[in-house]
């Protein structure tokens, strides 16, 4: 379960704090995106699955 969990963190991070406009406007959310404020690269997990540990 900690797997999917960080696979939903590591997707759903780069949508944080972003513009719904943004997300509109993306025609392929099929791929990792980058955090838009930290420095992480797409498809990293975040501080959220490290609580989980």
């Amino acid at each position: 379960m900690l797997l999917e969990l960080a696979i939903g963190d590591a997707y759903g991070a780069g949508f944080e704090y972003v513009d719904p406009e943004m997300i509109r406007r993306q025609n392929n959310l099929s791929h990792y995106v980058k955090h838009p404020r930290h420095a992480i690269r797409p498809g990293c997990y975040t501080d959220d699955t490290q609580m989980w540990d």
